[in-house]
């Protein structure tokens, strides 16, 4: 630190350094001119030589005065060159400082947004990981939940409706309506799954329509499995909240949604013997 500080110290652009040597010259100078001899001629013609060191001392107060304020004079404007000169310095320096302050802050906006930024991408990634697993767990629970709505469905037996349909120029058409068919060729799958919701759906749409125009011959009683497979296919939709966007398109396309409306519809209407339904 002593070595930086003698270096700066010793240096052309130095106030402080030009102020000492300033000063230095202009004692030197009156020290010089102090030892000149000064040379007075009397009245009588007699010529007195001695120094200035030597007038300056035998002057008077006044004359004494004048000297020294001369010399301080001299000496205060020095300074004050230098002392200007050494602020310009020092403003110099602030400036710089400041100029060093202000890009090093800048850098430090800048480091602060990119980590801002990876921070937020860093978010990003992980919610899209949170949300990839739980739509994960939501499509496995999905399957098991599809596979135990057909285990129930194939082991149970639904009620159908017998009806009679006329037809001109023959005797009519008798048959049996079923709101809820199993596949003939069952795999066990989703397709069988599509099979049984969008049949409900259509099936249902063809027992209204047969009723309305006074086909129905006989009315099933009432079969309280209709109210547990509408709670599957209600606990299938209430996992749509966290299933991706493919598989709620699924079951879009499965119509989920209509076939419990349609389980719901047949549960409260009169389409049952009377006395049977609760």
């Amino acid at each position: 630190m002593s070595d930086q500080t003698e270096t700066k110290f010793w240096t052309w652009n130095n106030p402080i350094l030009w102020g000492i040597a300033a000063t230095f010259l202009i004692v030197g100078l009156g020290v010089v001119l102090g030892w000149v001899d000064t040379c007075s001629t009397s009245v009588t013609g007699v010529e007195t030589c001695r120094s200035k060191w030597a007038a300056f001392v035998n002057a008077a107060p006044n004359e004494v005065g004048d000297t020294l304020a001369g010399f301080a004079g001299a000496l205060a404007f020095v300074w004050i060159i230098a002392t200007v000169w050494l602020q310009s310095h020092e403003l110099r320096a602030q400036r710089e400082e400041l100029r060093l302050t202000r890009d090093e802050m800048m850098e430090q906006r800048k480091a602060t947004q990119d980590m801002a930024r990876s921070m937020a991408a860093q978010a990003a990634i992980f919610e899209d990981e949170k949300r990839q697993r739980f739509e994960d767990r939501a499509s496995a629970l999905l399957t098991e939940k599809i596979h135990s709505f057909l285990d129930f469905v194939k082991t149970h037996n639904f009620p159908s409706w017998d009806y009679f349909e006329k037809r001109a120029g023959s005797n009519g058409t008798r048959g049996v309506e079923h709101l809820v068919e199993i596949p003939f060729r069952s795999s066990g799958g989703e397709a069988d799954f599509q099979f049984v919701t969008v049949r409900i759906v259509r099936n249902g749409e063809v027992i209204r329509r047969r009723k309305e125009e006074g086909q129905i011959t006989e009315m099933p009683k009432f079969d309280e499995d209709l109210e547990v497979l509408k709670r599957w296919l209600m606990q299938i939709l209430a996992i749509g909240s966290d299933l991706s966007e493919a598989d709620v398109e699924k079951l879009r396309r499965y119509q989920v949604e209509e076939a419990a409306n349609t389980i719901s519809d047949f549960c409260a209407a009169e389409y049952w013997a009377k006395g049977s339904q609760k």
